[in-house]
């Protein structure tokens, strides 16, 4: 594991921060995996199939996008804070495979594709065990200092 302190690079905090870990990455930044908890405890379950809860599929494009950004950036010193200037532009495409229930660990398997100015175009599988339960394509502006 390289990093399990994704505040240190990401804007986003609880409840909305939807990676935990940095398990792999290249020196470029450009491929990595990064892992997230899906806790029976979330309070998303209470509402989305209550007593059948299902991780829902659009915060699993958000977790793809925040962990692409984890890859791509690595841990930032604290001196430096998160990167602010990093916005989820489109999705190309998005499919799901199979449900994602608690508890699980989603696996964020993130390959970086083509640039375009300050747009930047992700290749992601999540996985949780051997079973891929989505995977898609998406554009990620990663403008400023990253």
């Amino acid at each position: 594991m390289i990093s399990n302190r994704p505040e240190r690079t990401l804007p986003h905090r609880d409840p909305f921060l939807l990676v935990h870990r940095l398990i792999e990455r290249s020196d470029d930044g450009y491929r990595g995996i990064v892992e997230y908890d899906v806790k029976e405890e979330l309070d998303v379950f209470r509402g989305h199939f209550p007593g059948q809860p299902i991780y829902p599929g659009v915060l699993q494009i958000e977790g793809a996008a925040q962990a692409c950004c984890f890859v791509f950036s690595g841990e930032r010193t604290v001196e430096k804070g998160p990167v602010t200037d990093v916005f989820f532009v489109s999705v190309e495409e998005f499919r799901f495979r199979k449900p994602v229930l608690p508890p699980s660990t989603i696996r964020y398997f993130c390959e970086f594709i083509q640039k375009r100015g300050a747009l930047f175009l992700w290749n992601v599988e999540a996985k949780v065990g051997n079973d891929v339960v989505s995977r898609g394509k998406f554009w990620v502006k990663m403008g400023g200092e990253i």
